[in-house]
């Protein structure tokens, strides 16, 4: 199970981050930003462009956004917001192949790698039954809101395990991997652990939180509010 959920991991990461050159030219541009005098050079894919629009034009300039790594260089480039974990953490690459997978990651465009502490708090935001317990995580660092891409439902092994909170199997849910426009020609059905009561699963597939209001939502992404 270990050694299952380690390859998947390394193939989520070689996806964002390893992409061959022809992806990289058809389905993401270079976006160059600069944060508290750090300089980012990330990928910038169009397909969650206008959620981070919207979320510039409509969400308060101190926002902080719980959301996992993947999307966190894109909020804080293109929407001009703060997330908790922008990047992996050196534990979690040093953990997939002794410390070698890691050293492939560029932190020189990139930044710094995240603080463990910070990654395994927003895998249990994301996979927890325990609204209470999201909240209390979310308010230690200052967040109001939450953003799910669809992917998540796919990545949900990966983040449970690093939340350490146990998985129910899901038959035939539909992950979509590398194509610049979700489409049905496009989907890859693959068998997901994802816990049936967790934020992903009632965000994504129920649209319902007793804390948690939907403010916005498209093909890729839905983004909650706390009430």
């Amino acid at each position: 199970m270990k050694k299952s959920l380690i390859v998947l991991l390394l193939l989520f990461l070689s996806f964002f981050y390893g992409c061959s050159e022809k992806q990289e030219q058809t389905q993401e541009n270079t976006l160059i930003y600069e944060k508290n005098g750090i300089t980012y050079e990330i990928k910038n894919r169009s397909v969650y462009v206008p959620s981070m629009n919207w979320i510039k034009n409509n969400l308060p300039e101190n926002a902080v956004i719980s959301s996992w790594w993947d999307y966190g260089h894109m909020i804080r480039g293109v929407a001009e917001r703060e997330v908790i974990v922008f990047n992996p953490s050196k534990e979690i690459l040093y953990t997939t192949n002794s410390g070698k997978f890691s050293n492939d990651y560029n932190t020189k465009k990139l930044g710094d790698y995240s603080d463990n502490e910070r990654i395994k708090d927003t895998a249990i935001i994301l996979t927890s039954s325990n609204e209470n317990e999201v909240l209390n995580l979310m308010k230690k660092y200052e967040s109001n809101y939450i953003l799910i891409s669809q992917q998540e439902y796919g990545k949900s092994p990966i983040i449970h395990n690093i939340s350490g909170i146990s998985t129910d199997i899901v038959e035939k849910c539909s992950f979509r991997i590398g194509v610049k426009e979700i489409d049905s020609q496009n989907s890859q059905e693959i068998t997901c652990n994802i816990n049936k009561k967790s934020m992903i699963y009632k965000m994504l597939i129920l649209n319902e939180s007793e804390n948690f209001e939907k403010i916005y939502s498209d093909n890729y992404i839905v983004i909650y509010k706390k009430k």
